[in-house]
């Protein structure tokens, strides 16, 4: 199976809030919720909120 995909890393601050998409090798595509601007992040530099 293929898929469209693109590299677009996403650039976030600590404390920003993402709404995760999907993982793909180490990395998550999410959401930035105050822009709703997408892309790639490292899975090490996410948490969950608790």
């Amino acid at each position: 199976m293929t898929a469209a995909y693109t590299a677009k890393e996403l650039n976030v601050d600590a404390g920003d809030r993402v709404v995760f998409l999907h993982e793909l090798n180490g990395w998550s595509w999410c959401e930035l919720e105050s822009t709703g601007e997408c892309g790639w992040i490292p899975n090490e530099c996410l948490s969950t909120e608790r």
